[in-house]
C-alpha cells in the first residue's frame, strides 16, 4: 500500500511538472507564465420587467411559487420557480432552452415548458396577469395574480428581498414592491389558494446573482505578449465561450474586459487586476448593463488562478455595491488554489438573512500544448 502511494505521488508530481515545463518551453514566455485572468465567479447580472411570488397554503404540494417575467428579449422570456413543500427543493421551468439547459447543467432541476402569459387591465391603476403551465407531472397550473394599487410616490430608497433564493447569493432589488389585490389565487389541477399578505409584484427589477458554480474550460489561445488588445478565449464542453481581452495596462495594474462572443444576453465584466511577482490579484469585478454596475470588491486583492503549480489558500474580504448603494453584501472568501485551478468558499456577515449562506464558486482551467499550439500559429497571421 505504501509503495502504492508513492508511485501515486510521484505521478501526480511529475504530472505537475510535466504542465509547468509545457509553459515553461513555450517562446512567448512573458505571456505564458504570468497569472491566469479567469476569475472563480459566475455573475448574472441584468434588468427584469416583472417580478411575482405568492406563497401557497399548507394543502398544496408546493410551498411558493415565483415568476420572472423579460419583455425586453425577442421572443419574451418566462421563468417560473415552484418550491416542493416536503424537500423545499426548487424546481425551475422556462420557455428558454438555453436557460433550461443553463439550470441542468449547474445540477438543478429544470424544465422547457410552454408557458402562457396574459396582462390585461391599466399597467398604472391595477393590472392584472395570468400566467399557465404544466408542472413536471403534467398538471395545469393557472395562476390569476392583480396587482394592488401603489402605496405612495416610489421611494427613493431601492428595496431588497430578503431570501428570495438559496441558490448562490440573489439580490432582488426593485424601486416599489406592490402587494397582491384581491382575486389573486393560484390553481393546481382542482385546488386553489388564494393570496395572502405576502403576496408581491414588482416592475422594473434589477436581479444581481452570485451562482454557485465551478467552471471548466479550456484555454483555445492566449496572447503572444501582454498589452493592450491582447486576448484569451476559452471554451467549455457545450461550446460556451469567453474572451478576455487587456484593456489597460499601468505598472502593475491591469484591466480586462470579459465577453461571451456567442451569447448576446451575457453581461460584459471589468476586472481590476494587480500583478505581484508573476501572479494575478484581483482587485475587484464589476458588471454593467445599460443603466446600473454591480461591483465586487476584494481586500486584500484575491489571487486568481496560477500558471504554475500554487496548492496554498487565503482570505480576503469583499464588498457588493450596485449603483450608489455600497456595502449591499459584505463578508469574506476563503481561496484554494492549485495547477490552473481556483475554488472559493464565500461566507456572509450581511445582509441579516445571508449570514446563514455559505456556498462555493471556482473555475477548473485546462492548459495544454494544443492551445498554445493554436495561439502561435494566430500570432503569425
Amino acid at each position: 500500500m505504501k509503495r502504492l502511494l508513492l508511485v501515486l505521488s510521484l505521478t501526480f508530481g511529475l504530472l505537475c511538472w510535466t504542465a509547468a515545463a509545457l509553459l515553461a518551453q513555450d517562446p512567448n514566455i512573458n505571456s505564458a507564465q504570468r497569472g491566469l485572468p479567469v476569475v472563480p465567479i459566475s455573475v448574472e447580472f441584468r434588468h427584469l420587467s416583472q417580478f411575482f411570488r405568492q406563497n401557497l397554503g399548507q394543502g398544496s404540494k408546493y410551498s411558493s411559487i415565483t415568476g420572472f417575467v423579460d419583455n425586453t428579449r425577442n421572443p419574451v422570456w418566462y421563468e417560473i420557480i415552484l418550491r416542493e413543500r416536503a424537500s423545499s427543493v426548487q424546481v425551475y421551468y422556462s420557455n428558454s432552452t438555453a436557460t433550461v439547459a443553463a439550470f441542468i447543467n449547474q445540477g438543478d432541476e429544470a424544465y422547457d415548458s410552454e408557458i402562457s402569459y396574459q396582462a390585461s387591465g391599466d399597467p398604472s391603476s391595477n393590472p392584472g396577469f395570468l400566467l399557465q403551465f404544466q408542472d413536471r407531472s403534467r398538471e395545469k397550473i393557472r395562476w390569476s395574480f392583480r396587482a394592488g394599487p401603489r402605496v405612495n410616490a416610489p421611494s427613493s430608497k431601492p428595496e431588497f428581498l430578503d431570501r428570495p433564493d438559496d441558490h448562490g447569493l440573489v439580490l432582488l432589488r426593485f424601486n416599489q414592491s406592490r402587494k397582491a389585490s384581491s382575486g389573486t389565487v393560484v390553481t393546481i389541477g382542482d385546488s386553489s389558494y388564494p393570496a395572502g399578505d405576502d403576496a408581491l409584484f414588482s416592475e422594473d427589477v434589477l436581479l444581481a446573482w452570485v451562482k454557485p458554480t465551478t467552471d471548466n474550460w479550456r484555454v483555445a489561445q492566449i496572447p503572444a505578449q501582454w498589452s493592450a488588445g491582447s486576448a484569451w478565449r476559452l471554451q467549455d464542453s457545450s461550446g460556451q465561450g469567453r474572451e478576455i481581452k487587456i484593456q489597460r495596462m499601468n505598472g502593475s495594474e491591469i484591466s480586462f474586459r470579459v465577453l461571451d462572443p456567442h451569447d448576446p444576453n451575457f453581461t460584459p465584466m471589468l476586472i481590476d487586476a494587480q500583478e505581484s511577482d508573476g501572479q494575478l490579484g484581483l482587485r475587484s469585478l464589476m458588471a454593467q448593463n445599460r443603466m446600473n454596475t454591480l461591483k465586487i470588491s476584494f481586500e486584500p486583492a484575491l489571487p486568481l488562478p496560477a500558471s504554475v503549480p500554487a496548492a496554498n489558500a487565503s482570505q480576503v474580504q469583499f464588498t457588493i455595491d450596485e449603483d450608489d448603494q455600497h456595502g449591499v453584501a459584505l463578508g469574506s472568501v476563503t481561496a484554494h488554489r492549485g495547477l490552473g485551478d481556483e475554488h472559493l468558499t464565500w461566507h456572509f456577515n450581511s445582509p441579516n438573512w445571508a449570514r446563514a449562506l455559505t456556498f462555493d464558486t471556482g473555475v477548473n482551467i485546462i492548459i495544454g500544448s494544443e492551445g498554445l499550439r493554436n495561439e502561435r500559429t494566430h500570432a503569425k497571421m
